[in-house]
């Protein structure tokens, strides 16, 4: 954090300065502050594609769809071709419910960069959009092999394994995304309704996990 606001400091006309602000503010979930420092970057250039997606970015993680598919439409007439910019575009149109929309996005996100796990993770929640479970399961595993330390590839994985009914992948995998981010109530939700189903108390987090065991 201190080298990103030392940046905005050493150049306040920097929109790459407060984009970099933005990343560090999301990745200690300050979303008001992560989406106000984007928003700067949007005003000092409002032709900045990063700035744009970045911000719908922020505001579909918020709730505030209808606002950020306009900021997501706004950067893909300017960057067509940006994988990041397609996988964002294929989120916010899945949860319009355009399933078809939203699977050509993550298609055409994965073909423009191959090394990106979020289009994978998209495509698999279009599967189970379409109950197709095994493939659903397939293309989450494969964020988790492209990008192996990412917490929420790994919920989502451990998630997919239990509606596949695989309880021993479904713990393993979730146990790896509270290991890997222990703040994110992601994988400890998850764990609770896997358990919950198999009538089992989650005892195992305590109260970082921010779950009760029920006697």
């Amino acid at each position: 954090m201190a080298d990103a606001e030392r940046a905005v400091a050493a150049d306040p006309a920097s929109p790459a300065a407060y984009l970099s602000l933005s990343l560090v503010k999301q990745a200690e979930f300050d979303l008001d502050g992560a989406l106000a420092a984007a928003q700067t970057a949007g005003r000092l250039d409002p032709e900045n594609t990063d700035a744009l997606i970045q911000q719908s970015a922020l505001l579909f993680g918020m709730g505030r769809t209808q606002e950020a598919f306009k900021l997501a439409e706004r950067a893909r007439q300017k960057a067509p071709d940006n994988a990041y910019v397609n996988t964002v575009w294929g989120f916010i149109q899945l949860a319009r419910y355009q399933v078809k929309a939203a699977r050509a996005a993550f298609e055409a996100a994965i073909a423009q960069d191959s090394t990106l796990g979020l289009p994978h993770l998209g495509l698999g929640l279009v599967y189970f959009r379409k109950n197709q479970t095994e493939a659903a399961v397939a293309e989450i595993r494969k964020a988790t092999l492209l990008e192996p330390n990412v917490s929420l590839y790994n919920s989502y994985l451990g998630k997919a394994f239990y509606e596949a009914n695989q309880d021993q992948r479904a713990e393993k995998y979730l146990a790896i995304a509270k290991r890997l981010d222990p703040r994110d109530p992601t994988p400890y939700l998850y764990d609770a309704i896997r358990l919950q189903s198999l009538n089992r108390p989650d005892c195992s987090g305590g109260e970082s996990a921010k779950i009760h065991c029920i006697e």
